[in-house]
């Protein structure tokens, strides 16, 4: 099996995504329809209303999750007009976003396949403590948290896909978790500016590994993410060493609410936190967040 390099597929990888040859995931039209009647205000319901019916599976979890808990106001919803009026316009999107993304999360290969699910487990679990987070700024919008988690991981889909053209790297799956990890933040900006995402969107992607990333005087969805992804359990290993205290970041994000909703997943940073405050039994119970499936 050929080898290569880190610095010659890194050269690789980047002089396609710059020539604007690198082969990027391309949204399902159904779901890039939606996105454009979302944002466009002079769309009217009935309009989204007749795009949505188009996907069965779209209209069967927008009915669901309109009569989930969380958004339940007790008659039931048995329409996508209805659905709609509920949801609204932005959980819709990360909704249809989710569906789009989990399709593209798949691969041929066994260990590309494998590293794809595990990245798209990860990504709704980024989605879920951002969301959490994001409740205590009224200027945030919670299902724009919820996006950005789910996406933040995007660049790593070309990543692999570039990586099974050489078989030797996906049999040293060290030096292939090295490349994701130097370059998907950089490949994932590229993808979400050319599918258009907002400003917001992209920037909690290109950010969401930078502990050094200093947002100013407002909290953004970048630090949301940046705090999400090193509180989700795959990556808590990141933070043994580290005094949490110090991340702008976690400062934003509000350190003591961190502190009292996931204790648990702080536990590998405590020697650089500071005293452990009283916990409630179990607080995220009280605050669901609702991903797509």
């Amino acid at each position: 099996m050929t080898t290569i390099a880190n610095a010659e597929f890194l050269d690789r990888l980047f002089t396609l995504l710059n020539a604007d040859k690198l082969a990027l995931p391309t949204m399902p039209e159904i779901a890039t329809s939606i996105q454009g009647l979302l944002r466009d205000d002079n769309s009217t319901l009935e309009d989204l209303a007749r795009l949505i019916n188009q996907d069965a599976a779209i209209t069967a979890l927008l009915l669901q999750i309109a009569n989930s808990a969380i958004f339940n106001l007790g008659a039931p919803v048995t329409s996508v007009d209805n659905a709609i009026k509920r949801l609204g316009r932005n959980v819709i999107e990360t909704i249809v976003v989710g569906m789009a993304m989990e399709k593209l999360f798949v691969a041929s290969a066994e260990i590309t396949n494998r590293k794809l699910k595990l990245a798209w487990q990860h990504g709704k679990a980024v989605s879920s403590i951002a969301a959490t987070l994001s409740r205590q700024f009224p200027f945030l919008k919670t299902e724009q948290a919820m996006l950005a988690g789910l996406i933040h991981d995007i660049g790593i889909l070309p990543i692999l896909t570039l990586a099974e053209e050489y078989p030797a790297l996906l049999a040293n799956e060290a030096q292939l978790d090295a490349l994701i990890a130097e370059a998907h933040a950089q490949v994932g900006t590229a993808i979400l500016k050319k599918w258009g995402f907002p400003a917001h969107i992209v920037e909690a992607v290109q950010q969401h590994e930078n502990l050094q990333y200093q947002s100013g005087a407002k909290t953004t969805y970048a630090d949301l993410v940046i705090v999400a992804n090193l509180l989700s359990q795959n990556h808590t290993d990141k933070l043994a060493g580290l005094v949490v205290a110090e991340i702008p970041a976690v400062m934003q994000a509000g350190l003591e609410f961190i502190e009292k909703t996931f204790p648990e997943l702080l536990a590998a940073a405590r020697p650089g936190m500071p005293p452990p405050v009283e916990q409630h039994s179990n607080p995220r119970e009280a605050h669901p967040v609702v991903v797509a499936q």
